[in-house]
């Protein structure tokens, strides 16, 4: 936040002693919204204040998926945004960044397709009040280069966004930013996470280092897709000390919980690692689409 304030210090006008007046009430600024962040005074209430400047707000289900995750965070483990696409699991994941921020956990490591990228960036942007950096890592050879130039280290506040594609293929870019600035992600966000449902994949191979340190948040629509070995996969993500990733872990896991007898054990379980709500719920009083089908012939050549 410092370097916001760099500008005003190499005015000419600022000369002894309205230099020493300016950089002392900067100073006493800073300190004071260093201590509001230390203190966890940056609450949804004084978010939401912020927010109706711009007209942005959460919805009360929102509000809840933060408090769940957080909850998750508390008690040891990670664990599964499932909330059906287009309810605003990317808004829930950059609160509760803010929230971890206040007990000095960051920096924040961010996978997502490349698609979608630049919504993270912008996202962050619009609701962290200027509290998260938005570092985007992504676009040419020599775009990315002149992203690590700038950025130079880490800080607490970074939240560091990498396409899926390059983590695979530089894997040492996001070891070296944590090196150079002996920071390490606390935090990692991995958005459509069923990317990583095949253990064996080169991304998921990738993010298995970072288990033994880090928190881990899957963000996916469809967390039970195809099968329960998928599923595992993912919870060892979220719980590795739980669902420890070996052949016989995973083997007894799918043969338990494929019995019929087990499916409410199963439930029971994911309930505690992962979220889930649907538009139909959420948006009960939300009117049913209207499908328009139009017919055409096909256009002659």
């Amino acid at each position: 936040m410092a370097q916001k304030f760099q500008l005003y210090f190499s005015i000419p006008i600022l000369t002894s002693p309205y230099k020493s007046l300016v950089i002392r009430v900067v100073f006493f600024f800073l300190i004071f919204r260093t201590s509001k962040l230390s203190s966890g005074m940056v609450t949804m209430d004084s978010l939401a204040e912020e927010w109706e400047k711009t007209r942005l707000s959460l919805r009360d289900y929102q509000k809840e998926g933060v408090d769940a995750m957080y909850s998750w965070y508390k008690a040891g483990h990670g664990g599964i945004n499932g909330d059906e696409m287009g309810l605003g699991k990317t808004c829930q994941a950059i609160v509760l960044m803010m929230r971890l921020l206040n007990e000095e956990n960051g920096p924040f490591l961010v996978l997502s397709p490349l698609s979608v990228c630049e919504h993270w960036v912008s996202e962050i942007q619009r609701f962290s009040c200027d509290e998260l950096d938005p570092i985007g890592y992504f676009g040419y050879a020599e775009e990315r280069a002149n992203i690590l130039v700038k950025l130079g280290k880490l800080k607490k506040n970074s939240v560091f966004i990498i396409p899926y594609h390059l983590f695979r293929s530089e894997p040492a870019i996001v070891r070296n930013l944590q090196a150079s600035c002996h920071l390490k992600f606390n935090v990692v966000i991995v958005d459509e996470a069923q990317a990583i449902k095949n253990q064996d994949c080169v991304l998921a191979e990738n993010l298995k280092p970072y288990n033994s340190h880090a928190w881990f948040l899957l963000m996916t629509g469809t967390p039970i897709q195809n099968n329960l070995d998928e599923l595992f996969s993912l919870l060892t993500f979220v719980d590795s000390a739980k669902f420890s990733d070996t052949i016989t872990s995973r083997s007894d896991f799918v043969s338990k919980y494929k019995e019929a007898e087990n499916i409410d054990t199963l439930k029971g379980i994911l309930s505690k690692y992962m979220i889930r709500r649907t538009k139909d719920v959420v948006y009960k009083n939300l009117l049913s689409c209207d499908q328009v089908i139009i017919y055409h012939n096909i256009t002659e050549l």
